[in-house]
This record gives structure tokens, C-alpha cells and sequence, in this order.
């Protein structure tokens, strides 16, 4: 057999049989290798994000719940259903507020009919309270609104907005808009 004419096919069908013989060979570990794999268990006692210290063993599960982006956001909202009125696009600032700090939301409405008012409903961890929304700019069709509160609860499991629209013939519609 000539060594020049070793079909490509045969090279790479060796190179995977090599290749999967190792992965298998280092699976079974059939020479006792002492490899160094890292270990959960914790060397000394750990607190966890409230301060509360964990028994020795015990190791803090990673958050399952999604990170936020800092500081002021814009979300731009497409399509829906327009049967009275709808949010076209709303300002956080900051999306991830701190406890006892200001945040302000700021909202563009839609509208085929003036709007009267508009309020939203902030659900957090332990708590779901309603603020009214100030008309600042443009008109009862399409329109600014705004409300700033101080922050009191936490939001790493909940953090759900919705906005209820009220038009002058009384007409409401009610958006949704989950942040976490």
C-alpha cells in the first residue's frame, strides 16, 4: 500500500476513532488516574445574599431568575390589539431600581379615543400597588404619561407591569407587560 495515496476518508475516520477512543478511554478511567475535579462542597461556612450563614455542605443554588439591565431603558412595543386604547412605548428609569429609591416610568399612549386617565399596577415579591399616571405631553390620542414613586419591596421573583387606560367615554383597556 502507498502512503501518498491514502484516501482523506480514512484519514479523518481514523482521526474520529482516535479522537472517541480517548474521550471513552478517560470516561472509564481504567488506570486509576486521580483526576482533580472541582468540588461543591464548600471549605468554610458561607453566607448567603441576606446574610444568613449556611451549614458546612451546604452550597447556595445560583439564582434562576433573570439579571436586568442597569439604569434607564426604552421599550418600543409592536402590534396588539388597538380596541380602545394601547402603550406604544414606556421609559424605566432605572429598570433596576434599588430599595428605597425613585423610579420613574414614562408612557406613550395610543388612542381612537381621548384618553382620560391612565394607571399602573406594579407586582413585586411581596407587595402590588397602583399609581396614577400625570399627562405631560401631546395630545388625548397619542400622549406622554409619567408617574415616579419610591421603590419598597423587592423584585427578584416578580417584577410585573400593568397599564390600565381609561377614555373619555369610559371605554378601559388593560396592558401587561412582565419585566421578570
Amino acid at each position: 500500500m502507498n502512503l501518498g495515496k491514502i484516501s482523506p476518508f480514512l484519514l479523518i475516520a481514523l482521526g474520529v476513532s482516535l479522537g472517541l477512543f480517548g474521550f471513552f478511554l478517560i470516561l472509564a478511567n481504567p488506570f486509576g488516574w486521580k483526576l482533580n475535579l472541582p468540588s461543591l462542597i464548600p471549605q468554610t461556612t458561607t453566607t448567603t445574599r441576606t446574610g444568613e450563614k449556611l451549614p458546612q455542605g451546604v452550597v447556595q443554588a445560583p439564582t434562576p431568575y433573570l439579571f436586568l439591565p442597569h439604569g434607564k431603558q426604552t421599550y418600543n412595543i409592536q402590534g396588539g390589539e388597538e380596541k380602545v386604547a394601547k402603550i406604544s412605548n414606556v421609559i424605566y428609569d432605572p429598570l433596576d431600581p434599588k430599595k428605597d429609591t425613585v423610579q420613574t416610568i414614562t408612557a406613550t399612549s395610543v388612542s381612537k379615543e381621548p384618553v382620560s386617565s391612565i394607571s399602573l399596577t406594579m407586582f413585586t415579591d411581596n407587595q402590588t400597588k397602583v399609581y396614577p399616571m400625570t399627562f405631560v405631553s401631546g395630545t388625548k390620542l397619542k400622549g406622554v404619561w409619567t408617574t415616579s414613586f419610591t421603590v419598597s419591596d423587592s423584585y427578584e421573583e416578580t417584577y410585573k407591569v400593568s397599564f390600565e387606560i381609561i377614555s373619555d367615554l369610559g371605554n378601559k383597556a388593560t396592558q401587561p407587560m412582565p419585566l421578570r
